[in-house]
């Protein structure tokens, strides 16, 4: 619903997924989501199998349904379809993991993957430095994804825990700094609320 909410009002959509099946991909390129983004990879032979999930052959083993709204139900030829698909699937790869991490080079080499996506909150737990967003051994590990995205021609992503975080992954060439999402908003819209109406607050609690 949400992807094709986003596709009438001009825009276009991507969903983060765990890594667990071809049919997961099918069904949200089906549902029409514009890419997928695999979480929790642990490896480069791991995100190779991803993305081969979002293509059909021969770049991958998807599997062909005219049915969805990628096909624009059943209106789109196939061969045009399978072209289309091809090309312009968004294809997203997390970094979180050890394994992610020490493969970010082999990961951001590979044909089809688009974007690179670091995970701070999983990295930092797996690097021994859980929630310390401004640890040296997490931006080193920052710095080492953003290099492999230069070298190969890629771009990279970021959760933005803070300004500072943001700004500085900015400057090292993040592309797609995400700032925060619905239960931020709420939280900071009620602190909002709470600061302005505060003797209101404190009479009625």
């Amino acid at each position: 619903m949400a992807a094709i909410t986003a596709r009438a009002n001009g825009m276009d959509s991507f969903v983060r997924m765990p890594p667990t099946g071809y049919w997961q991909v099918t069904q949200c390129l089906e549902a029409g989501a514009g890419g997928v983004m695999g979480a929790q990879i642990r490896s480069a032979d791991h995100a190779r199998e991803f993305n081969s999930w979002c293509r059909f052959a021969p770049q991958g083993v998807r599997g062909l349904n005219m049915g969805g709204r990628d096909a624009d139900y059943t209106h789109k030829p196939l061969a045009k379809f399978a072209e289309d698909a091809n090309r312009d699937v968004f294809v997203a790869i997390q970094i979180e993991t050890l394994g992610a991490l020490e493969d970010a080079d082999a990961i951001a080499a590979i044909e089809g993957v688009d974007l690179l996506f670091i995970g701070p909150a999983d990295l930092s737990l797996v690097l021994g430095v859980v929630g310390q967003f401004h640890h040296d051994k997490l931006w080193e590990a920052i710095d080492r994804v953003a290099k492999a995205c230069k070298k190969h021609g890629k771009h990279w992503g970021c959760v933005a825990p803070d300004g500072p975080f943001a700004e500085r992954a900015v400057e090292l060439g993040c592309r797609m700094p995400t700032i925060g999402n619905e239960m931020h908003v709420l939280r900071r819209g009620i602190a909002s609320l709470q600061s302005a109406y505060g003797k209101v607050f404190e009479r009625t609690t």
